[in-house]
């Protein structure tokens, strides 16, 4: 198993960067933009994911959860498939080789209300 997992950011981080732009809200987005790229490049989805068994079924084995941040677990994905962001920061899909997107993902990674959840189901053209 890998260790890459979904860099957390605290209240610290977003203040240095509040400063450094004199802009609070804009920190915040960044926070979240920064938080979704993290989420995409780690090896993990969601604690909180509805549909697990449709995912299973198709290769993805479940590793256990992530130690220290319980919103997410450890995943081994097919060959091919990956995580890709939306235009939203905290929105991203779950997609395989051929495009087709196998789970919408969640997460807010503002550190004042941290959250992640996930939803699978098979692709409609399936």
């Amino acid at each position: 198993m890998s260790d890459k997992k979904v860099r957390k950011e605290d209240g610290l981080d977003l203040l240095m960067r509040a400063l450094g732009t004199n802009d609070g809200g804009r920190a915040i987005m960044d926070q979240e933009s920064a938080g979704q790229q993290s989420f995409v490049s780690s090896d993990t989805l969601p604690t909180d994911l509805r549909g697990k068994e449709v995912l299973e079924a198709e290769g993805v084995k479940f590793l256990g959860p992530v130690e220290g941040d319980d919103i997410f677990q450890y995943v081994e994905l097919p060959e091919g498939w990956k995580k890709v962001p939306t235009d939203h920061s905290m929105w991203s899909n779950l997609v395989d080789g051929a495009g087709r997107i196998w789970a919408s993902i969640f997460y807010k990674a503002a550190f004042y209300d941290r959250s992640a959840h996930a939803s699978a189901r098979k692709p409609e053209d399936e």
